[in-house]
């Protein structure tokens, strides 16, 4: 058998205790007899508590079955028996590797039938009861929660699962069970360079995001290992990017910083009598070529790596009647620019707008050492800008108690492909814990052509936790003029997550070790004893740490499954829950402590449901939640759920737009299947209201911005937070629609006629619409615009096919429709007002199969790629989607991509792999439900 534990020999089984069998002639006989005339003799000691006579026959079986290459169906039965002895004998080793060996054969029998599932079951309470004995805590952690898994409603498992948990927080209270991690600490510098053409990519590893080696543009299009995702994520930036700049052209501080600052490097070249040729990188809209020609530039060329920004860079210079022969406007990357073709002429204005939260990320040091090299006036030539220094601080960011239970699970996946994530930093939700320091220093005049690395010792000003390093930078412009990412609206700070939580004390100094390739930042910690190690998924929906943040409205939950719950108690005695999309299951734990009878949350992400696991059993409610990951739609009677069903059902899947998450639809199927009739619903209802808004893209620092309204236009409605978002309201608010969900019997309606009151004269071309959710008789919960704390969920805004000017005191028809199960539409009568113009993209010329738009084309593509995609995953015999992924984001510098915009496009594929590489279809399974909206993710 090959285990160091098991005695063989008779003088060992007699050290052992075999008791009455210790004679020679009985040990021969004993022998003698067949294995299941063995497994019998064994199991009746057993029975009777001999334990050590049960491992001394069992160890005689097992030795006959080695010697004599004999076997039995329900070997493993006796393994686990086995162990399950070791185990009462507090001998853990040994039934560590029993229960192991017990759940190997399980595991293969249940290729031939079923009869192995309960002992399979059973491996996992053993392995981690054994696990437990001999204080691998966080071992027994993973054992259980992978048998509750397979089983949810085990007692044995989540009673383990709840005692293992407890075991680490003692653990941790007395400095032990930490996870030790230490990284190689990398070559001080190391020379960048570009992976020869034929290098082949599929054994290129990128583990560390900094790589000093760089994939080209031309490697990524041609290499058929990476190509389809390279190609996709262009498109999907493509598209993606106009909407997400739209938010700089927005931001009156970017703005007026850079208006000041070309201004008066425009003067400088006008007072030296010299002509200014500007050379503008990452033109965007054309704001900051426009500046430069209004301050006296001679001639900008406007470089802009992405398709429809640079469309729209020309159309805002047709808008704002510029003279042509003044500019010109190059679709290329930056790189790719060469003198004479596309660059007529040496400039000596270099201003380079390709940045964002990371500052390296998108490229800006190798296009700045491309055109230095290629395309300025050597030493006769200003750069804009001229430096940046990055700034870092150490902080925490976590949930702890929210609403009186225990979330603290949840910061185990805090992790992201990325390690920044993406979204707006809440700055209240982050602690810090020491002051700013200063990181890097970049001379853009000179910029680094190596990697480099060194160490920050950061000194704690407060006790805490250290899962993440905060950092910004101030980039100096030009003289006097200096633009803070802390104070931009637009471009925020950035937050990358360590490899864990780390506790920290005042006082204390740990070296924070610094690194960047030319293309990435990141900061780590060399060799550290961790808390715990944070989980990897790319998949993870950050949305929730945003719920988990808004405590009121779980408060308010709370409240209405009090009330509901002691009133079913009181007209039938018990209480069965279902708690449909539970995530990080607050709401099924609120429901357990309300008193419920028996508690069933499911989800379809295995990490929430992970979540939902470890909360309840550091809440002490593992004996009355199941969590079951599966869709709500496939939930069976006698399998996931009790036979007679449940009489209530919690549900929290709402989206800004009410019904985006097919919540009502879900609901209509798990009421066919496994809620009795007259279950209790919370919610019971909702209220949807709208109002007609002006929204579209006002001028900035003097320059027009109309021409791009039409990135704005959407067939499917986009969330915002009204607090933030540029609107006019046009009309009063109205209300559109109830929505029921207690009753089966309440139809709710379809189309409706809305008269609106333009209260406000402009022009009507959006809609803003959200709703009032309506818990019970008592407790409502609303995202309407007009409070200031706001809400996670955001508002709702759906742009008009058509758009029209109206004057107060005037009245405004307006269909408000139902289309499918999980979308609300808005749209003025046929006829009013004007057609406003689409993204080119959006646009459909000819129809059919003689669709002629090429831009619609390249979108279609990205369709067809992710259809051919999707019918890979069932195979599994293709590696996942996120290794590429992973290649793409490492590179972003070198490729001239968005790291936000790969990250979120890469987010979703990952998550459509994982629901169509399921074995079952799942009815109820949408990207958005699992991705999310939200954009507040901290």
């Amino acid at each position: 058998m090959g285990n160091p534990h098991m005695p063989y020999t008779p003088d060992k089984m007699d050290e052992d205790g075999v008791g009455q069998l210790d004679k020679a002639s009985q040990q021969v006989k004993i022998m003698d007899l067949p294995l299941s005339s063995l497994n019998t003799k064994a199991t009746a000691l057993y029975k009777e508590n001999k334990l050590e006579d049960a491992i001394a026959i069992y160890t005689i079986m097992f030795e006959k079955a080695k010697k004599n290459n004999l076997t039995h169906p329900e070997m493993y039965i006796c393994h686990g028996n086995c162990s399950a002895a070791y185990l009462k004998l507090e001998k853990y080793e040994e039934a560590l590797w029993h229960a192991e060996r017990s759940m190997l054969l399980a595991q293969s029998s249940l290729r031939r039938n079923f009869k192995g599932s309960s002992s399979y079951i059973k491996a996992f309470h053993r392995k981690g009861s054994a696990l437990m004995g001999l204080g691998r805590y966080r071992e027994a952690v993973g054992v259980f929660e992978k048998g509750l898994s397979m089983d949810a409603f085990n007692p044995d498992l989540k009673l383990g699962l709840e005692k293992a948990n407890q075991a680490i927080l003692k653990d941790l209270a007395e400095g032990k069970s930490q996870e030790h991690r230490t990284i190689t600490y990398p070559h001080a510098s190391q020379k960048i360079s570009y992976h020869p053409y034929a290098a082949p990519l599929h054994r290129i590893k990128t583990d560390d995001l900094l790589p000093v080696s760089f994939l080209t543009p031309f490697q990524a299009e041609n290499d058929h290992h990476i190509k389809d995702t390279y190609n996709y994520m262009t498109v999907q930036s493509d598209i993606r990017m106009p909407k997400r700049i739209l938010k700089q052209l927005q931001d009156p501080y970017f703005n007026r910083q850079y208006r000041r600052a070309i201004e008066q490097a425009v003067d400088y070249f006008e007072s030296s009598d010299t002509d200014c040729r500007v050379l503008n990188l990452g033109a965007g809209a054309g704001v900051q070529a426009i500046h430069a020609l209004r301050a006296g530039a001679r001639h900008v060329t406007a470089v802009e790596r992405w398709l429809y920004l640079a469309l729209a860079c020309k159309e805002t210079m047709m808008e704002n009647e510029v003279d042509e022969d003044l500019y010109s406007i190059v679709y290329k990357r930056p790189t790719d620019l060469r003198i004479n073709t596309d660059v007529e002429i040496c400039c000596n204005l270099l201003i380079a707008n390709i940045f964002d939260k990371e500052i390296l990320s998108s490229g800006l040091i190798p296009a700045i050492q491309h055109s230095l090299s290629e395309l300025m006036i050597p030493e006769r030539h200003i750069i804009m800008p001229a430096s940046a220094t990055v700034y870092a601080q150490a902080v925490e960011l976590r949930v702890n108690h929210v609403a009186g239970v225990d979330m603290s699970s949840a910061n185990l996946y805090r992790w992201c492909p990325n390690q920044v994530p993406c979204g707006t930093v809440n700055k209240d939700c982050v602690k810090a814990l020491s002051d700013p320091i200063e990181a890097w220093y970049f001379d853009f005049g000179n910029p680094p052509t190596k990697s480099e690395t060194k160490t920050l010792d950061v000194t704690f000003t407060q006790d805490g936790r250290l899962n993440g390093i905060m950092f910004w930078y101030e980039i100096h412009l030009y003289g006097d003029v200096y633009l803070n990412s802390l104070e931009s609206e637009s471009l925020q700070p950035g937050i990358q997550y360590l490899a864990g939580e780390l506790s920290v004390a005042k006082d204390t100094i740990i070296p924070i070790l610094a690194t960047h390739n030319t293309v990435r930042m990141q900061f780590d910690i060399e060799s550290a004893d961790y808390i715990s190690l944070a989980k990897r998924d790319a998949s993870f929906p950050h949305e929730h740490f945003g719920m988990l943040r808004d405590e009121s409205r779980i408060q308010r939950y709370q409240r209405a499954i009090d009330r509901t719950i002691k009133q079913v108690l009181e007209e039938s005695g018990e209480a069965h829950v279902l708690d449909i999309g539970t995530g990080t299951g607050i709401l099924a734990i609120s429901a357990a402590k309300a008193g419920a009878t028996s508690v069933v949350a499911c989800d379809l992400h295995a990490s929430l449901c992970d979540i939902a696991r470890k909360t309840a059993a550091a809440s002490g409610y593992s004996k009355k939640i199941s969590v079951v990951h599966r869709d709500a739609a496939l939930l069976q009677r006698g399998k996931e759920v009790r036979p007679l069903g449940t009489n209530v059902v919690i549900a929290d899947m709402f989206d800004a737009g009410l019904l985006g998450n097919q919540f009502e639809y879900i609901l209509s199927l798990t009421r066919r299947k496994v809620v009795q009739p007259g279950a209790k619903v919370i919610p019971q209802a909702a209220t949807v209201y709208c109002m007609g808004i002006e929204a579209v893209t006002r001028p900035m620092e003097g320059v027009k911005l109309a021409c791009f309204d039409r990135y704005r236009w959407d067939s499917s409605y986009e969330v915002v937070d009204a607090r933030d978002f540029q609107y006019r309201a046009i009309t009063d608010p109205v209300k559109v629609t109830e929505v029921f969900f207690d009753s089966e019997d309440r139809k709710n309606i379809r189309e409706k006629l809305l008269k609106l009151q333009v209260k406000t004269s402009g022009l009507l071309n959006a809609v803003m619409f959200w709703f009032d959710l309506h818990l019970d008789d008592v407790d409502t919960i609303s995202n309407n615009p007009f409070t200031e704390h706001g809400h996670y969920w955001g508002q709702a805004v759906q742009y008009l096919d058509r758009a029209v000017r109206l004057e107060e005191g005037r009245k405004v028809t307006m269909l408000a429709r139902r289309e499918g199960p999980s979308k609300l539409h808005f749209k003025l009568r046929q006829g009013v007002g004007y057609q406003v113009p689409k993204s080119p993209w959006k646009i459909e010329w000819g129809g059919g199969a003689s669709v002629e738009n090429p831009h619609f084309q390249r979108v279609h593509y990205c369709e067809l790629l992710v259809r051919d995609f999707l019918m890979r995953c069932k195979s599994n015999r293709f590696p996942s989607i996120e290794k590429d992924i992973t290649m793409v984001l490492a590179h972003c510098g070198s490729l001239f991509l968005n790291p936000e915009t790969v990250q979120e496009a890469g987010q979703e594929l990952v998550v459509l792999e994982k629901i169509h590489g399921g074995t079952e279809f799942s009815p109820g399974a949408s990207l958005e439900a699992i991705v999310g909206k939200t954009k507040n993710f901290y």
